[in-house]
């Protein structure tokens, strides 16, 4: 028994585009004494991971004696794609009960190949060596052509690898024209190319420039600081960071996306673009993100994606446990007593006032426009100072007006109570 792979105009390859359609062909010779039955055919397709991605059946063919064959045309590959890599057609053919199996591999490649490093427009790099980087297509190989000119026009280099998704520049290449030059503008691209040279996929061209020798300008686009600013009294509810980044180089950068995660998992309000970062200048951005309730701490991570001279300082970490309260805040996980609540009260209208409320009994306090985090932050503040109570009132049981105290004061805190 034997099967093979063919396209559309029967040749036999091993080595097929996503986008095409094949044929899948099985053949068996029956050296048997003619039986009434038929011979029954079966065609699998197994993906790369050796799961059935395809199964047909129906196709027959007369138990005489003989050769025997059928084919399954047109079969659109996009059917069972699912990666690149390699498949496997598994021609199955049974008569009388007894089953013959063969198998035959070919290889699927996506026709697109995406480049990710250098990002197109990138310039002043100063990579050494320069690597390039892409998302394989499963391609046997890949060819990267570098040249000074949009049409990639007689190359100043041309190298193939040996199916990476990368490929480093030379560091010292044999021909001076190979030589990249500071500030000037290159183009590249990357094809794949199948076991038989045949190319079967390609990229768009990008284009990137390296940094002169003789320029002074530096690139340095660093995460400064992270911080949370709201008090982790809820593990469940969202928390909000502010993250600040610094431009330590000696140029503007333009277009800069700021990424947030927390405990891996990407903020709702991620990525942020920064737009423009002047020389020195410093910007702050807020995210909010949600823990995962798995974890007692979670690590917060905020990058900036740009490949400046100084990769390691993009990205800037902080780990966040539960009740843990914002740097320099005074929020606490702590509930107040209402007797705390009503000392705090007691110290900010001073001893004349307090005289007056002698013999009143504290019993429940509400703040029908907050929640009781915030009423907690209230409280807090006044132990702490931070604000001063503007004026007070007490109301009776029956509803009469008992007392009434102002103590005039500037709130240090704008969310300070009145009351």
């Amino acid at each position: 028994m034997s099967v093979s792979v063919r396209d559309n105009a029967g040749s036999v390859r091993a080595t097929f585009s996503n986008t095409e359609s094949i044929t899948l062909h099985q053949q068996v010779r029956n050296d048997t004494d003619a039986s009434p039955s038929q011979v029954a055919f079966v065609f699998k397709v197994l993906n790369p991971a050796g799961a059935i991605a395809f199964k047909h059946t129906g196709n027959a063919a007369p138990g005489t004696p003989g050769l025997a064959q059928t084919q399954l045309s047109g079969l659109q590959i996009a059917r069972f794609y699912s990666t690149p890599g390699q498949y496997i057609f598994r021609g199955e053919a049974t008569l009388d009960g007894v089953t013959l199996t063969a198998d035959i591999s070919f290889t699927v490649a996506s026709p697109n190949i995406t480049l990710i490093y250098p990002p197109s427009g990138s310039r002043d790099l100063s990579d050494t060596p320069l690597t390039f980087r892409w998302t394989s297509s499963g391609a046997a190989r890949y060819r990267v052509t570098v040249a000074d000119n949009p049409s990639l026009n007689i190359p100043v280099h041309t190298g193939t690898n040996n199916g990476e998704s990368s490929y480093s520049y030379p560091i010292a290449p044999s021909e001076p024209r190979e030589q990249l030059v500071g500030g000037q503008v290159y183009y590249w691209k990357v094809e794949g190319i199948d076991a038989a040279g045949n190319k079967i996929s390609e990229s768009l061209t990008y284009s990137f420039s390296m940094r002169s020798e003789s320029s002074s300008q530096s690139r340095n686009v660093m995460v400064k600081n992270v911080s949370v600013t709201t008090a982790v009294l809820d593990w469940e509810q969202p928390i909000t960071f502010k993250a600040a980044v610094y431009n330590g180089g000696g140029t503007s950068e333009s277009n800069i996306s700021l990424r947030f995660s927390l405990g891996g998992i990407q903020a709702q309000d991620s990525p942020k673009a920064i737009e423009m970062l002047a020389s020195g200048q410093t910007v702050e951005y807020s995210f909010t993100a949600f823990a995962p309730a798995d974890q007692d701490q979670s690590l917060a991570v905020a990058c900036v994606d740009i490949f400046d001279d100084n990769i390691p300082d993009n990205c800037k970490t902080l780990l966040v446990s539960r009740s843990q309260a914002p740097a320099g805040g005074t929020s606490s996980s702590r509930q107040l007593t209402y007797e705390e609540m009503w000392q705090a009260i007691l110290q900010r209208l001073g001893p004349e006032a307090a005289a007056e409320l002698q013999g009143y009994t504290f019993s429940a306090i509400s703040c029908p426009s907050c929640t009781g985090d915030e009423l907690q932050d209230i409280f807090l503040q006044l132990l702490s100072g931070e604000a001063e109570l503007i004026s007070a009132s007490i109301t009776g049981a029956d509803g009469s007006g008992a007392a009434a105290t102002t103590a005039e004061a500037s709130a240090d805190d704008s969310a300070g109570p009145q009351g």
